[in-house]
């Protein structure tokens, strides 16, 4: 398979663009962000922490909402329904209100939430 070109022309160009990105990736410096972010992460994940999720605020100069769900580093499976409805709420609630600059980090706003 690695012989054949049509396969070879194919496959290259995608890994060489991986490859990039993760020789690149925490290396560029990046601008704030100027819109609101929700961070939302599985918490089963032993990989990203609540800190983790909560960290995107120093990439946001607006609000900055961190939501678990319950599922690990694929929680869509898991809670592909729940992320849906939490995400059409999230989004509802933006307003005026919301997009005033500089504002902190906020957990959003379920006692299940907490976790790691």
């Amino acid at each position: 398979m690695a012989t054949d070109p049509l396969v070879r022309d194919f496959v290259l160009p995608i890994l060489r663009a991986d490859i990039g990105a993760f020789e690149e990736y925490g290396t560029c410096e990046h601008g704030v962000l100027d819109i609101p972010v929700l961070a939302i992460g599985g918490i089963s994940d032993g990989s990203i922490s609540y800190s983790d999720l909560l960290a995107w605020s120093a990439h946001s100069a607006e609000p900055v909402a961190v939501k678990r769900v319950a599922g690990g580093h694929c929680f869509i499976g898991e809670s592909g329904a729940q992320v849906a409805g939490d995400l059409r709420e999230w989004l509802e609630g933006l307003g005026p209100q919301s997009a005033k600059p500089g504002r902190a980090a906020e957990s959003w706003p379920r006692a299940e939430d907490s976790g790691r």
